[in-house]
Order: C-alpha cells, then structure tokens, then sequence
C-alpha cells in the first residue's frame, strides 16, 4: 500500500481500517528510495496482519507508550534548484521525528504558493509494545512519504510557509515545533531575494523586517521553535553559497524568526543527497544572486520597491496608498544619501499580464511616479526605464495552461532603483 496513510483503530477485538491517500513516493533509482517503498509495503502489510492477534495480548502495558502530546509542522518541498536529500538514510530528520511522535504532524509544501499536503495524527493506538513499534515506524514511514511531495507552483515562498505552519499549530496544545527542511533561498512572496537582494553583502535585513512588521506580514510564531535542516543547501542553476552567504542567510532567518517571536536551531550536519536520472519534474525556481564583497569598490546601490510597498491600482500608474508611499520612498532617499550614491536610475517591472507594449508604457509610467517621488527627497535620477515583464530576476507567474498565479505576478510588479 505504497502512498497510503493506514489508521487502524480498535472495537474490542475487531479492527476497523480507513485510508487516506497521500502524495506518491518519488520514482527514483536510488537504492535508499526503493528501500523506502518496500519497507512501506511490508510494515503495513505486517501492521494489518498482525494487529487482531497483538491485540489479543494479555500484557496491555500501553500507559508506557511514551506518546507525545502537540503538534508539529514539517515545511519541505521537492523542488528546483535546492539539494534533493535522501530522508530515509537521514539519522537527523528520522530522529526528529520520532521525538515528535503521538503529535498531529501537518506536513507543508514550500512552493511559490504553500499548501497543506496532508496532516497525520500519530496518537498510539496500540496495546503492547511490539505493535507499538510497527505503529511507530507506519507513522514515521508516512510523514517521510509526505516530505518528499514534488513542488506544484513555480518558485519558492519560504515566508509564507512559516505563516501557514504557525496557522496550522495555533489551535494545538502542549509544545509546538516546526521542522524545516529547506535550503532557506526564498524567491517569492515578501522576502522574494532575487528582487529585495536581501542575501547581498550590504543589505539592510533590520529595516526590511521592520517594515514587514508595520506591515504586518511577520507570521506569529509566539512560542513556537523552529528546526532548520539543510539551510544553504542549493543545486544549479542556483548559484552555490560560499560561507559569508550561508552566514549571511542564517542570520536573515535568525532574525526574522526572533522578530515574530520564535525561537530557530539550525542543524548544520551534513545530509546525504539523493541522485539519479529520474527524479519528478518540478517548475522552475529563479536563481537568486550572491553578491560578493569587494574592497574599493565603487558605492553602488539597487533598492527593489515590491507591490506590498509602493503599491499601483490595477492597470494604471496611480498609487493605492500615496502617504505609505511617500514615506517609503523618504527612507529609500535617505538610504541612498547615505550610501555616497550621487544620482540614480529607476526602472519599472510588471506582471507578465496584458500585451508586451502595454506591459512597458504602464511600468515606465509607474516608474516615473516614483521617480518624482525621489527627486522631491532630494535624489537625483538621470534615468526612467520601463522594461514591463522582460525585467531582470522576473518569476514565473502563470500556470501551465497560461492562467495566472497572482501571488507570483504580486512578486513581479514592482520598482527598481539603482546605482550607477
């Protein structure tokens, strides 16, 4: 019953089984993966077997279950552009769960758009140890399967992920943990990093949490602790992380996690990867760039305003909110005054919606509000540019069949600011 999740409760001595499919287990080569989907086989095949005659026992010694009380979400997802780790040979995430067991796990998939796969409640329902421990691994073999669901939107909104996970818990009881096992490089949402260049060398991660807290965009992760397994763990054509950025990428989450009240330890042992010329196809990821720090350098500077700050109505060049923006661009200006930058280009950015020429004259429209905007804070701009959809580091924004997501077409509108 591979891609099953088995409840089996009990009526005297008679047994009642009920199914809940889950996400199929990935085909894969690897001998570890295989591994996975014969033991499912054969530990639910021994659990339905089994478990009239071990309830028959005589020795009932279930107030020893050791069950836990709680719940956990888990965020992992298969997705492009990170490492692919072998979970079933992983001592760290086995373990990790297994110390969780007797909670409700709410396993969650961190794509551009995050989901709740499924949740498994692992409350024992065994008599005796011996079914207890076939209990146990069916439980942990299920959650495992679930963690290795494929990506179904492009990109990744790790921010979003963390909200729903916090949702997921709030109405628990008893400790509340999330694992996450994620490469922590975010490229939609808020914290989209391939427009905020939030894991550049310069970056200001204390304003742009502050401003997702006036904004009200942190998710609420009061008393919640957050498990991180495989941060800074990325594939081609994600450029790889060299040590600055990792340490750079840690204490982003770090910080971010203690603004919304929660507590983060990061697993930094290493995880095997799983290999092989049939792993599930997944959408695309956009790579983010890692700057480096070069000493000397000229100042330069790039601010990205997203729709969440500088905000258009639909379709036209006219501000949703003109006094929030206004003050948005005053604290740009003052950045940028005080970063030795003398004059700057501004260039708008659009959804893919609409035809190409539409697309440019809206963001070039849009891009000259905000550059009058700069030039009342004293800025000087020596260049207007409105380059539509065919901006730098644009997300894909629409499904397959060419219907949009407008969570990723959110991502794609916004102003860029630059210099020189």
């Amino acid at each position: 019953m591979p891609g099953h999740l088995v409840s089996i409760s009990h009526v005297g001595y008679w047994c009642d089984y009920s199914e809940k499919r889950l996400p199929s287990l990935i085909s894969m080569r690897n001998t570890h993966i295989r591994r996975m989907r014969r033991y499912i086989t054969t530990v639910l095949s021994i659990v339905v077997c089994s478990i009239v005659g071990l309830t028959l026992s005589a020795c009932d010694d279930s107030a020893n279950s050791g069950a836990n009380s709680g719940s956990v979400a888990i965020i992992a997802s298969n997705r492009s552009n990170q490492q692919s780790f072998d979970l079933l040979s992983s001592e760290q995430i086995t373990s990790a769960i297994d110390d969780h067991m007797g909670s409700t796990f709410y396993i969650i998939s961190a794509d551009g758009v995050p989901r709740l796969v499924v949740s498994i409640d692992s409350t024992s329902k065994a008599r005796n140890s011996n079914a207890r421990k076939k209990e146990r691994r069916t439980y942990e073999v299920s959650v495992l399967a679930a963690m290795l669901t494929p990506a179904e939107k492009p990109e990744s909104d790790m921010l979003s992920a963390l909200s729903l996970a916090a949702s997921s818990l709030a109405h628990g009881s008893g400790d509340r943990t999330i694992l996450v096992v994620d490469s922590g490089v975010s490229t939609a949402g808020a914290m989209a990093f391939q427009n905020t260049g939030l894991l550049e060398p310069h970056a200001d991660v204390d304003a742009m949490i502050e401003r997702m807290r006036s904004a009200g965009t942190l998710p609420d992760l009061t008393g919640v602790t957050v498990r991180w397994f495989g941060l800074g763990s990325v594939e081609e054509p994600q450029p790889l992380l060299d040590t600055a950025a990792k340490n750079r990428l840690k204490s982003l989450w770090t910080k971010l996690i203690a603004a919304a009240n929660g507590e983060v330890v990061f697993d930094d042992a290493p995880m095997m990867k799983v290999t092989g010329d049939d792993l599930p196809a997944v959408p695309e990821v956009t790579p983010v760039p890692v700057g480096a720090f070069e000493l000397g350098a000229a100042p330069s500077l790039e601010v990205s305003l997203p729709d969440t700050e500088v905000g258009f109505e639909a379709d036209v060049d006219v501000l949703r909110n003109e006094e929030v923006v206004k003050s948005r661009i005053q604290e740009a200006a003052a950045q940028i005054r005080s970063s030795g930058v003398s004059e700057v280009r501004v260039t708008g950015c659009t959804s893919s919606w609409g035809t190409a020429e539409h697309r440019q004259d809206l963001s070039e429209r849009r891009a000259e509000v905000v550059a009058g905007l700069l030039e009342n804070n004293g800025v000087k701009v020596t260049s207007i540019t409105g380059l539509g959809y065919e901006c730098p580091h644009q997300v894909v924004d629409t499904n397959a069949d060419g219907t949009p997501i407008e969570e990723l077409m959110a991502v794609n509108r916004r102003v860029i600011i630059q210099a020189p």
